[in-house]
């Protein structure tokens, strides 16, 4: 849910870092996945569907996001709240995520730096899927 609308997303490698993000709004994922095979050109999800898509972990979180023209540089700053589930376990989430949607990435680490310094944060380096599967394996998460 994001600003109390059902939103699908796939992520895909990018390099680095980085993902590639394809998002729309959407009540269930399987009425998502044709749509989201155009958007990413990504055809082979029709046919990991097709197999049968099964749960191995989630995150289950409500988003409240907000987008923020600073000139040269666009952000998304959502705040996320929820849980990360896997392996019959769960574990708090509570993040603010910054989103670099156009302009440069040091602009984007810069503004996110700074919320850090004032508020307090900590940057979390390992994305939800990577806490969540590793939950689901077993692991200990911290």
């Amino acid at each position: 849910m994001e600003n109390d609308t059902s939103v699908c997303t796939l992520k895909m490698p990018a390099g680095g870092i980085s993902r590639a993000e394809f998002e729309l709004e959407c009540d269930s994922i399987q009425g998502a996945i044709p749509e989201l095979c155009k958007l990413s050109n990504f055809q082979e999800l029709k046919a990991f569907a097709a197999e049968g898509l099964r749960e191995v972990c989630s995150a289950r979180f409500c988003r409240q996001a907000v987008t923020l023209d600073l000139g040269d540089t666009v952000l998304k700053l959502a705040l996320d709240e929820g849980v990360l589930l896997g392996g019959g376990r769960e574990i708090p989430l509570c993040e603010l995520e910054v989103e670099l949607k156009s302009g440069t990435k040091e602009a984007a680490a810069t503004y996110a730096k700074a919320l850090a310094l004032r508020y307090g944060l900590k940057a979390e380096h390992q994305s939800k899927f990577r806490r969540a599967s590793t939950l689901a394996e077993g692991e200990q998460n911290g």
